[in-house]
């Protein structure tokens, strides 16, 4: 099974990390190289709201993802790995 169907490996997983950084900075050099400052770039905007991540953070799984799929129209399976995503954020900190 394919990452994009759910089931990343690890080799994928590294791989698209490796991807990505190397997308950065060549984004980064491309600011610098036109003079872009690169605090006007577009930023990284959190899928899930405050409101979510809230429900999150007293335990209110269940209500976090239903939040979440009505917020943005998402099927069950999307906003549930959001929000699972969410709680390990969580966990960690």
């Amino acid at each position: 099974m394919s990452w994009w169907q759910g089931s990343a490996t690890a080799n994928e997983v590294t791989m698209l990390r490796r991807r990505v950084r190397l997308l950065e900075e060549q984004v980064a050099a491309l600011a610098a190289f036109t003079g872009i400052d690169p605090h006007h770039l577009p930023r990284e905007v959190d899928p899930v709201s405050r409101e979510a991540r809230q429900l999150v953070e007293e335990g209110k799984f269940i209500a976090a993802i239903k939040v979440h799929r009505q917020q943005h129209g998402l099927d069950l399976v999307t906003a549930k790995r959001d929000i699972d995503a969410v709680r390990a954020q969580v966990a960690r900190h």
